[in-house]
């Protein structure tokens, strides 16, 4: 997969870099709008991170330029909320940044995510402590209960035992969240999420319309169902890093269900 990151800030647009080379993905730069211009008019891109906010020009242009093409679908902006707010847009402008927010949630997160994403594997989060994951779950399911009222789906939650765990507590909270969130989001109009807490293990399953996922490519960063271009694909990547900092395996399992299981070792 062959992405061109287009962000004239150095150190995001390095790190942004680095965190895609690690999974392996090709890697182009650009840090104005000539040097963007140039790069798609000469080749092809799977995908395009894009800076609203450009020397010598706009991302909007960049956006016109990729939206006669129909290239608008492999879009992502990493401009942050403010520097789309402030600027005065033309009906033209506002369709085709409308139409390239559609095809993800929390675009303008992106930037954030791949930094945080960094931290983590550079080990900068580590304040561990002795908590109790029953008290995170609890925590988790309260912030997230009118999405999944929203979404209309049932929770069974079984806490067979109390889970200690000693962790960071914002990347514990994290760690559930992601998971939780996953499992109502990728779900099925009145369907079903289940969470199991055990003395060792934390199991999420979640009832869906898509069969059994890829196996080899659902942790990594971008990584989308079919037709599913909504979701940023960090999600499981995020959740996946924790878990490696910690050393604590995680499994997926699919029969009828989605299931993820992480054992708090």
């Amino acid at each position: 997969m062959k992405i061109l990151v287009i962000e004239d800030e150095r150190g995001l647009r390095e790190a942004i870099k680095s965190s895609l080379e690690k999974e392996a993905y090709t890697v182009e730069t650009a840090d104005d709008f000539n040097a963007a211009s140039e790069k798609l008019f000469l080749y092809e891109y799977d995908c395009i991170l894009l800076d609203i906010m450009l020397p010598n020009g706009s991302g909007f242009g960049i956006l016109q330029e990729l939206k006669k093409a129909n290239k608008t679908e492999n879009v992502i902006i990493i401009s942050a909320k403010d520097s789309l707010e402030d600027k005065e847009l033309g009906i033209s402008d506002a369709q085709t940044v409308a139409e390239v927010m559609q095809t993800t949630t929390h675009l303008i997160q992106l930037n954030r995510s791949l930094l945080f994403l960094s931290k983590i594997e550079n080990k900068q989060f580590f304040e561990n402590q002795l908590l109790s994951l029953n008290q995170v779950v609890h925590q988790v399911v309260a912030e997230l209960e009118d999405y999944r009222l929203f979404k209309q789906i049932d929770l069974i939650l079984d806490e067979a035992e109390t889970l200690y765990v000693n962790m960071d507590p914002n990347l514990a909270h994290i760690l559930v969240s992601n998971l939780f969130k996953n499992a109502i989001f990728h779900n099925l109009e009145q369907g079903k999420v289940s969470l199991k807490i055990e003395r060792k293990t934390l199991t999420v399953s979640n009832t869906s319309l898509s069969g059994k996922l890829d196996e080899q490519k659902i942790f990594t960063r971008f990584y989308r169902t079919s037709g599913n271009s909504k979701s940023s694909g960090l999600g499981l990547a995020i959740v996946q890093a924790i878990c490696h900092l910690y050393h604590f395996p995680i499994s997926y399992t699919y029969s009828k269900e989605h299931t993820f299981t992480i054992t708090f070792s």
